[in-house]
């Protein structure tokens, strides 16, 4: 395990561990303790990942960062504030760095919304069933959801998969 996980998920599953995993999705943060919480995470990056540069320049990921910051202007929750700091983690294009919350957290975020009653898999750009459902065979590809175009979907999606 690197180290970057160890400050991000062990500092997530402490704070989870002293609320229920609903509530603490919705617990509202303040201005000030968003913008504490970018400044670690940039800490965390930039000391602990030896190739956070790898993929992504330098100038993108301080853009990012900073935008992220900024864009805290009024209190959120941790929710949103997962939502927003996931894709800029993913910019570290690093398979074994992202934002790990919780499996119960991860579950009631889930959980927010109506899930897709299909197992699929991405695999090119493209998804896929990942098992047979009823009339739908297995690898049938999903073009698009409630006409919204699968490639719209997939660009919104896949920061947090």
């Amino acid at each position: 395990m690197k180290p970057i996980h160890a400050w991000l998920g062990i500092g997530l599953f402490v704070a989870g561990l002293c609320i229920p995993a609903k509530a603490a999705l919705e617990e509202q943060f303040t201005v000030a303790q968003l913008r504490e919480d970018c400044r670690v995470l940039r800490a965390a990056l930039e000391q602990l990942h030896a190739g956070l540069y790898l993929h992504t320049s330098r100038e993108e990921m301080d853009k990012a960062l900073d935008e992220l910051s900024d864009s805290f202007n009024k209190p959120a929750t941790r929710r949103e504030f997962y939502l927003r700091a996931a894709p800029v983690v993913e910019l570290a294009k690093c398979g074994h760095t992202y934002f790990d919350l919780p499996q119960r957290t991860l579950d009631a975020l889930g959980n927010k919304r109506e899930m897709f009653p299909l197992p699929l898999i991405f695999l090119g750009g493209r998804a896929h069933v990942d098992q047979t459902v009823g009339p739908i065979p297995l690898g049938a590809e999903i073009k698009s959801i409630n006409r919204r175009p699968m490639t719209e979907i997939l660009r919104q999606l896949m920061p947090y998969v």
